[in-house]
């Protein structure tokens, strides 16, 4: 099933003319809203989560 979908409000100005799989490529900070502080402390947390 096709599906069509306007990420230009979910990314920043930069990323806004990516394909898919560009965006799907991007640092989480490519996120409208998401500063590369913000992914920084994500990616620590994901790093550091043992699955308990």
């Amino acid at each position: 099933m096709a599906v069509s979908v306007d990420l230009a409000k979910q990314l920043d100005k930069a990323y806004e003319d990516l394909t898919v799989g560009e965006v799907l490529d991007a640092p989480v900070a490519a996120l409208a809203g998401v500063s590369d502080g913000d992914a920084e402390k994500l990616a620590g947390r994901v790093r550091g989560h043992d699955g308990a």
